[in-house]
C-alpha cells in the first residue's frame, strides 16, 4: 500500500488530540500529495489505523472528507482507493486551472498590496536557492506556494471559494506537473515573469503569463511516461 521510496512515510498520531480527524485527514492528504500513497492504492482502514496509531473511526471520517475533495474514491469490491485521474479529467482540471488562475493573476495585478508583492519576490528568491542547491526533486511546492499567494493576492472571496472545491486536486496535479528537475527552472522563470507583470500592474500580461505557465505544465505532464512521477 505504501510507497517505501518516499521520504515522508505515515507516522503515529497522538490519539489524545481533540482534532484527531483533522490530523488524520492532513496526514493522509500529505501522503497522497507526496506520492507515499500512490494512485489506485487500496486504503484499508485497519492498515491505515495501524500506521497512524489511531482507531478506525477517525480513519473512516477522514476518508469521507478526502472523498469529498476528490482525492480518494470508492471502488466496487475494493473499498476506498486513492483516486486515479483519467486523461479527460486531467484535461478538464487544467482547463479550470488556466481559466481560474489566469483570472487570479489578473486580479492580483490590480489588487495585490505592494508588501505582498515584495514577499512573493522573496519567496521566489528562496525557491531559486532551493532549486540551485539541488535539494529538491522538482519545483518546491507547499500550502503557501506561489499559486496560493497569487490567489490570496486576487482579493476575491468568490474566486477563493470557487477554488476551494477543487484545490486539493489542483495541488496534486500541480505537484505532478512540476515534480522533475528539468521543469523546475523553466517554471521558476515563468513565475518570475508573472510576478514582474503583477508588480508592473499589467493585468493582461499577468493573466497571459499565468495561462501560458499552466499550458506548459500541462504539456510537461503529458510528455512524461505513466507512473514516472511516483
Amino acid at each position: 500500500m505504501l510507497n517505501q521510496r518516499t521520504s515522508r512515510p505515515l507516522r503515529p498520531i497522538d490519539a489524545r488530540d481533540a482534532s484527531l480527524v483533522d490530523h488524520v485527514e492532513s496526514a493522509l492528504e500529505d501522503a497522497i500529495l507526496a506520492g507515499a500513497l500512490e494512485e489506485g492504492s487500496p486504503l484499508a482502514e485497519a492498515d491505515l489505523a495501524t500506521a497512524l496509531g489511531v482507531s478506525r473511526s477517525p480513519i473512516r471520517d477522514a476518508l469521507k472528507r478526502l472523498a469529498h475533495k476528490g482525492l480518494v474514491e470508492a471502488r466496487p469490491r475494493r473499498g476506498m482507493v486513492v483516486t486515479r485521474f483519467a486523461t479527460d479529467q486531467i484535461e478538464d482540471f487544467f482547463d479550470l486551472r488556466e481559466a481560474l488562475e489566469g483570472l487570479a493573476a489578473r486580479l492580483a495585478a490590480e489588487r495585490m498590496p505592494a508588501e505582498d508583492i515584495e514577499a512573493l519576490r522573496e519567496h521566489l528568491d528562496s525557491v531559486e536557492r532551493q532549486v540551485a542547491s539541488g535539494g529538491s526533486r522538482g519545483y518546491p511546492s507547499g500550502d503557501d506556494d506561489f499559486h496560493a499567494r497569487i490567489l490570496r493576492g486576487a482579493r476575491s472571496r468568490q474566486l477563493q471559494g470557487t477554488m476551494e472545491g477543487i484545490q486539493a486536486r489542483v495541488r496534486l496535479l500541480r505537484r505532478r506537473s512540476g515534480s522533475t528537475r528539468e521543469r523546475a527552472r523553466p517554471a521558476l522563470a515563468e513565475h518570475r515573469a508573472i510576478l514582474t507583470a503583477i508588480a508592473s500592474r499589467d493585468a493582461a500580461a499577468a493573466e497571459a503569463g499565468m495561462r501560458q505557465h499552466i499550458r506548459n505544465a500541462r504539456a510537461n505532464l503529458a510528455r512524461r511516461p505513466s507512473g514516472a512521477d511516483h
